[in-house]
């Protein structure tokens, strides 16, 4: 459900699980998610959530790196936990 109304571009809740992000969230917080916009780049250390590239996976992680994909048309996001464990691109 979250999936379809990000895509719609509607504001939506989620109600964190694990303690990836622990201290900033704790499983069991709800917190809002907005879609992105075109105007407002993601950047590091943001918290974003992903689909991640093995999905239909999502998770409430954290943004570690940028960069453009190898056609350098897109840009990509290295997430990860805070405590040093990595999701992939």
């Amino acid at each position: 459900m979250t999936k379809q109304q990000l895509l719609m571009k509607e504001p939506c809740w989620y109600v964190s699980t694990g303690n990836s992000l622990r201290p900033v969230m704790h499983s069991g917080d709800a917190v809002s998610i907005a879609p992105i916009i075109k105007d407002e780049p993601v950047e590091l250390g943001d918290i974003v959530f992903a689909e991640v590239q093995y999905g239909p996976r999502f998770y409430v992680h954290m943004v570690h790196a940028i960069q453009k994909d190898i056609d350098g048309e897109k840009w990509k996001y290295w997430i990860g936990n805070i405590h040093g464990r990595f999701n992939g691109w």
